[in-house]
């Protein structure tokens, strides 16, 4: 689970970096919404956080339950 949080941290923290430097692009094109909304960035952030971590926690389990004995004679 600690390398698909790695990897969905530093995801986050590309997307958001991205997302701010476009930003100053479409500002332009967004008439009565300011371009930085915070709740909407954090919104989306906590989401993939959420998401990626029942993603990685469901396999996690059922390997951390599986016998290694079976899973060693499996191969």
């Amino acid at each position: 689970m600690r390398s698909a949080m790695v990897l969905t941290t530093i995801g986050i923290v590309m997307g958001l970096s991205i997302a701010l430097y476009l930003m100053w692009f479409v500002e332009g094109q967004l008439y009565e919404i300011e371009p930085l909304y915070v709740p909407t960035f954090a919104g989306a952030a906590i989401l993939m956080i959420l998401t990626a971590g029942v993603a990685a926690y469901c396999p996690a389990r059922r390997a951390a339950n599986a016998d290694p004995m079976t899973a060693l004679r499996y191969e």
